[in-house]
């Protein structure tokens, strides 16, 4: 909804990467948003989080800010970052454990557009992609030399303060920036602090070949609150809890690769990197401490091929991507009958080979279909090491291989509308951590845990009608030994769910916009259920039913843009200790929250632009996820004002 379309009555001519290489947005049979460089300035966010929520309608659970976000497009509930990819230039930057993803390591000056694919697209993209896939582009140099500086103070002693530039010598394009961020936190004990700065190369060879290099780094330190029990949450959900966590990670990205076009046997590009994470932390609760030091290290290659044969386009790829965990930790247990110290160390790596496929066939000017398949292979290895007991020691492996492949077809009705149908066979490997316990004591290695794996069908059409456009995409999805964490009596561990679970629903947008005012209205509808055993027809945790945002802006004066916004998060269930055992769960009603949002460019100052915000405006006090009776509090009444100037 931060968008303005145009206005010349046909579907915005967008070019996306959603199948790895570019092409028109009309053509692709996927709901794909795509977020440009223009909407995240405007935006005033100061995460890619944010941007993800205001501007693609995504939701977010949080156990305490952006550096724990977990992202749910498609109803997965707590276990929706394992199914979820991001991508950055390429390659892979998900983390492979279940760990919280910490979406404030991609500085937002270093970001030239954010795609976002709902649905399963593992046949292009592999493990993970099941639920979406976020694709970000990090910028390259500018023809003319453009610099920005933006700061902005907020409730909670809030401070955000970042720079950018980007340019171009002959041939070499650059680009620069950094960022800083503070905050004291809605909740005791939920203080942050990031540093970060980023830097991007691109050459042009020839006419015809090209070069990049980026890299980046952040410094992030951040405290977990802990949740609350209800009682707690409803009297003042500023409390910290009982189970506190301080973390200290690092990231470094650093990324590359060279392009070759018009060789007169196709493109062949070559992406590849590496993402180093340390991450470190300590946890204190009322049963004892744990110090744990850990790092978590990804590395990608993929070289890709790109042909037009006739009326067909063709893309052939391969992908390698190497997981190394190294984990360093000591646990004191302090119970009644005596204090346990356990000192532990594990090594864990995982090595992931596929080969992937599309063709894109235009059968006429309105009829485009394509056909994409792959196969990989997967190898895990956990050697854990206890030195307070060597006969808990392990080690062990497993090998799986799956296949994936999807077909589509998309109809252009006209230039102004549009419709598309399409297919998707899926899967997904355990994360390591959920195939393997390698922190603490009880490690173990669920050699028979299975890969998930499952089918989806959607359909969607746009239409554009003067200043209006509507958007829908109704969609189903079945799934196969969906993998949840069980904690019923005499189970406490991973396992696949005996009987298939499905999920179905229906994304609908309506936007609107003129000169003088413009409005956004976004609504998705989930049903998840359980379609077999005991427990058949139960609700899967963590999945609101109802998602709405919806907005409405008003430009009074040149340069001067006012909306106001309406989020509201339908009822769910909460967890209360996995599949087979949810009986207990209870039931969290919706809620609805309002903000404000202001952005004026200054007429006399070139450049000048001041931003202003207004979250959660009534205070409601809300939590979108809960756990075993345990509350974990999303942020209250929240005022912001920035400034950005452009030279």
């Amino acid at each position: 909804h931060a968008e303005t379309p145009p206005n010349d009555g046909t579907l915005e001519p967008l070019t996306v990467t959603a199948f790895r290489f570019e092409q028109p947005k009309v053509e692709v049979p996927s709901n794909v948003t795509l977020i440009d460089r223009d909407t995240i300035t405007r935006s005033g966010a100061t995460n890619l989080a944010q941007v993800l929520r205001d501007a693609a309608n995504m939701h977010f659970t949080s156990l305490g800010g952006p550096s724990s976000a977990s992202l749910d497009a498609r109803g997965f509930g707590a276990n929706a970052m394992v199914n979820t990819l991001i991508i950055v230039d390429g390659r892979i930057v998900t983390r492979p454990d279940m760990g919280a993803f910490n979406w404030t390591q991609f500085p937002l000056e270093s970001i030239e557009s954010v795609e976002v694919l709902r649905g399963a697209h593992t046949a292009l993209y592999g493990d993970r992609a099941t639920g979406s896939v976020i694709k970000i582009t990090t910028r390259r140099g500018t023809d003319q030399m453009e610099s920005a500086i933006q700061g902005s103070y907020g409730s909670f002693q809030t401070e955000n303060l970042r720079f950018g530039s980007s340019g171009r010598i002959d041939r070499l394009g650059y680009v620069i920036g950094g960022d800083y961020f503070y905050t004291d936190g809605y909740r005791d004990f939920s203080n942050q602090r990031n540093r970060s700065i980023n830097l991007g190369l691109d050459y042009t060879l020839t006419d015809s070949l090209s070069a990049y290099a980026n890299a980046s780094y952040l410094s992030s330190d951040y405290n977990l609150p802990g949740a609350l029990s209800e009682a707690v949450f409803f009297a003042n959900p500023r409390q910290r809890g009982n189970f506190l966590t301080t973390n200290n990670e690092n990231y470094t990205n650093l990324g590359g690769g060279i392009v070759a076009q018009d060789t007169g046997f196709g493109t062949f590009r070559v992406d590849g990197g590496a993402i180093l994470r340390k991450l470190d932390y300590n946890s204190s609760a009322p049963w004892g401490t744990t110090d744990v030091d850990r790092s978590a290290d990804t590395y990608t290659l993929t070289p890709t091929w790109e042909i037009q044969a006739n009326d067909t386009l063709l893309l052939l790829g391969v992908d390698f991507v190497r997981d190394e965990i190294d984990v360093s930790g000591v646990n004191v247990s302090d119970f009644v009958f005596g204090a346990f110290t356990t000192r532990y160390d594990a090594d864990i790596r995982r090595n992931r080979l596929a080969v992937f496929g599309q063709a894109t066939h235009y059968f006429s000017d309105q009829f485009i279909g394509n056909l994409s398949a792959r196969h990989e292979t997967a190898r895990l290895r956990v050697n854990y090491i206890e030195a307070t007991d060597p006969l808990n020691n392990y080690s062990d492996n497993t090998r799986a291989n799956e296949q994936a492949f999807g077909v589509g077809l998309t109809h252009l009705i006209n230039d102004n509308a549009r419709a598309w149908i399409r297919f998707e066979h899926f899967y997904r490997y355990p994360s390591t951590d959920e195939i393997a316990g390698y922190q603490g004591s009880g490690a173990f290695f669920l050699s028979n845990l299975d890969p998930e794996s499952g089918q989806t069908i959607e359909l969607g059409g746009d239409l554009r009608h003067g200043n209006w456009l509507f958007s829908v995409n109704p969609f189903i999805t079945w799934l196969k030994d969906e993998i949840f964490f069980d904690s019923s009596p005499g189970v406490s561990e991973n396992r696949n769910f005996d009987s298939r679970t499905r999920r179905y629903g229906n994304e609908l947008t309506v936007r609107y916009d003129e000169p003088l005012w413009g409005i956004g209205f976004y609504h998705r509808y989930i049903k998840t259920e359980e379609r077999g055993g005991p427990t058949k027809g139960q609700r899967i945790a963590h999945v609101p039913r109802n998602l709405i945002n919806a907005t409405a802006t008003i430009r009074p004066v040149e340069g001067l843009d006012l909306t106001t916004g309406l989020s509201y998060r339908g009822s769910f269930d909460s967890d209360a200790g996995g599949l087979g055992s949810n009986a207990g769960a209870i039931p969290i009603g919706g809620t609805t929250t309002y903000n404000l949002r202001a952005r004026y460019v200054v007429p006399f100052v070139e450049g000048l632009e001041l931003l202003g915000s207004i979250e959660n405006l009534t205070n409601k006090r809300y939590a979108n996820f809960v756990q075993f009776g345990s509350y974990y509090p999303e942020n209250g009444r929240s005022l912001s004002m920035g400034v950005r100037y452009r030279f």
